[in-house]
């Protein structure tokens, strides 16, 4: 991204990320997305707070590990330690994500007090928009108070000013985006013969792919599918284990460095998870022309066409899951409309474009 003030010899905008660990997923990818668009008119610097930083090959930034052991809340031990990282690198910003970095947003309050961005993107295992722990509700309405949040989905942007009761001004809605041109697949078959169901995620247990694969094995029954599922974490050996149990036909390549390849190999895309707000991998099946069968859970009924939403099934339903991958692989005209009709809503609404160019507003807006 062209910056006036970087081609006369400024020095880029310094973001400072804290993370509760840099493990491949949605919000690293974001950031690498980011990173990437908006040039050298920024620097980043991130921090892990767990040891996992296997999305550290996305940036070209250095990504350091700070261990932090997480505990069921605020560990005040880490404070000084937090305090003298964003002493060391004084950014101009301080960028944390959800509930795993909020030592980091004390330490920044505690400390040099930089501008703040917190970003919430949805929860683990211990937590969902229903199921919300009262501690955290209070801490985050004190720690958060002062900050900007923001929230990738409506829904967790409710949640932020109803629950958690922060100021509205202060939570701000920036739906995430995709690269278009990427994904998208400009002659796609629809009718090739057997039925590639696939998903792409981390594999990990608030993503309940065990879900989607007894639902693959009931679907399958009386038609030509098989699932692939692309994609690394804790739960890889458990459904590999639950795949033969059941005697499915499932690939699992692991992560790969070029997802598009996957999502053209797909005729239909499936989510089955316990917790999503506004899922990069569904926006990236939607640019590739791809129908979806998902739960209903953050915004995903509410991303997904019009044509579409039909195939989104309650959460807790896995009979209504299976009837709409059944229904969806027998019949490929179908398929074909929904895909069509969800290209079309990610290009108008969430491109990476976009959202590059909201981010950016949002980080000059905080320059000092």
């Amino acid at each position: 991204m062209n910056d006036p003030d970087r081609a006369a010899g400024a020095r880029p905008l310094r973001l400072l990320h804290f993370f509760p660990s840099f493990a491949f997923g949605g919000q690293q990818v974001r950031l690498a997305l980011l990173a990437k668009s908006l040039g050298d008119a920024y620097a980043h610097h991130i921090i892990s707070l767990g040891a996992d930083i296997s999305a550290a090959h996305l940036m070209d930034a250095q990504v350091d590990v700070l261990i932090s052991p997480k505990s069921s809340f605020v560990r005040v031990s880490a404070l000084s330690e937090l305090k003298a990282a964003i002493r060391e690198n004084d950014p101009d910003i301080v960028c944390t994500y959800n509930w795993g970095s909020i030592e980091a947003v004390i330490a920044n309050r505690l400390g040099l007090r930089k501008p703040h961005i917190h970003f919430e993107d949805g929860f683990g295992p211990d937590e969902s928009v229903d199921r919300q722990l009262a501690k955290r509700m209070v801490f985050r309405r004190l720690a958060l108070g002062r900050s900007i949040v923001i929230t990738p989905s409506k829904t967790l942007e409710r949640l932020a000013v109803e629950k958690w009761r922060l100021t509205p001004r202060k939570v701000r809605y920036i739906a995430n985006g995709v690269s278009i041109e990427r994904f998208r697949v400009p002659a796609r078959v629809y009718d090739r013969g057997s039925v590639v169901i696939g998903s792409v995620g981390a594999l990990r247990p608030e993503k309940n792919f065990r879900r989607l694969l007894r639902a693959v094995e009931e679907a399958s029954e009386e038609l030509d599918m098989r699932l692939s599922v692309v994609g690394d974490g804790p739960e890889a050996d458990l459904l590999k284990q639950e795949a033969a149990f059941l005697g499915l036909n499932v690939e699992m390549p692991g992560a790969m460095s070029e997802p598009e390849t996957a999502y053209a190999s797909f005729d239909l895309f499936a989510m089955s998870s316990d917790t999503e707000q506004m899922p990069l991998s569904l926006i990236e099946a939607m640019a590739a022309g791809l129908p979806v069968v998902a739960t209903d859970v953050g915004d995903i009924r509410q991303m997904v066409s019009e044509e579409n939403k039909r195939f989104i099934t309650p959460r807790e339903d896995e009979g209504a899951l299976s009837a709409s991958i059944a229904e969806l692989a027998a019949a490929p005209a179908l398929r074909a409309q929904l895909g069509r009709a969800n290209a079309k809503k990610a290009a108008a609404d969430y491109s990476l474009q976009k959202m590059v160019a909201q981010y950016d507003a949002l980080f000059r807006s905080l320059k000092v």
